[in-house]
């Protein structure tokens, strides 16, 4: 989206997206089978979804902080998120390295019907298919905002958002089935804090974003849920069906009334 000049649909999408996993993914998962939360969910990737979330707020909001006539992510803010990132990415690899022996023996039941000669082909023709189909997502929804009226940014918070955001809410609904809360919760955790720290600072480091003053109504609202979301965790050590319908009702009236302004 940066490369071809529509920066609204990127920073719409990258918003919109983790709005989308933390209340829509978590709370269907949650209806269909209420999800159980670990200690370190709660202590360990939470807080790091928080310091994506205010990460954000600080480094864009250079009108009120830096008395500048523009909100902009500069490369060097876009530095700066992807260090956070890296620290995120050394917890992850810790994590992996401590939980090693059970992950190999569920990587080996998994696998052992594959083989290198059959997944080369199949990963290149899966990374042709998320370069192709990247370029006809923001072709065809710039097409949408101008024919609809639409802003690129609300293209990005709804339309590209919910695209994009579907195979988090595949993989959250096929663990919820199988009663694997870890993988239904940790999928859309995981999925927002590569959004905000890894995604737009990649992004902002290819290509300083200019921030629009209204996206900061989203930006607010995401931080919002990511409360939500972690008191209901915090309260019982769970996410109930009511609570999931609560978050389902939350994403609901945030579509609505973003669409209606």
């Amino acid at each position: 989206a940066v490369i071809t000049g529509s920066e609204g649909i990127s920073v719409g999408n990258i918003i919109g997206s983790s709005i989308f996993n933390i209340l829509l993914v978590i709370g269907i998962s949650a209806v269909i089978s209420p999800i159980t939360i670990k200690r370190k969910t709660i202590f360990k990737e939470f807080p790091f979804l928080f310091m994506a979330a205010f990460g954000l707020i600080i480094l864009s909001s250079d009108i009120k902080l830096q008395s500048a006539d523009v909100n902009m992510l500069s490369k060097a803010d876009g530095y700066i998120l992807l260090m956070m990132f890296l620290i995120f990415l050394y917890y992850i690899i810790e994590m992996a390295i401590k939980s090693k022996e059970e992950t190999v023996k569920e990587m080996e039941s998994d696998i052992k019907d594959s083989s290198v000669a059959k997944s080369i082909p199949l990963g290149l023709l899966g990374l042709l298919g998320i370069i192709t189909g990247g370029d006809w997502v923001v072709k065809a929804s710039s097409q949408i905002a101008i024919d609809w009226g639409m802003t690129e940014t609300l293209v990005g918070l709804t339309i590209v958002a919910i695209g994009t955001s579907l195979p988090e809410l595949v993989i959250s609904i096929i663990a919820a089935l199988k009663g694997e809360s870890d993988i239904a919760i940790g999928n859309a955790i995981g999925s927002n804090v590569f959004n905000l720290l890894l995604i737009l600072g990649g992004t902002a480091v290819i290509q300083p974003l200019m921030i629009e003053q209204s996206v900061f109504f989203d930006i607010y609202f995401l931080l919002a849920a990511t409360v939500v979301a972690f008191i209901f965790c915090f309260t019982n050590k769970k996410i109930s069906k009511l609570e999931g319908f609560i978050m389902i009702s939350m994403y609901v009236s945030y579509f609505v009334y973003i669409v209606i302004n």
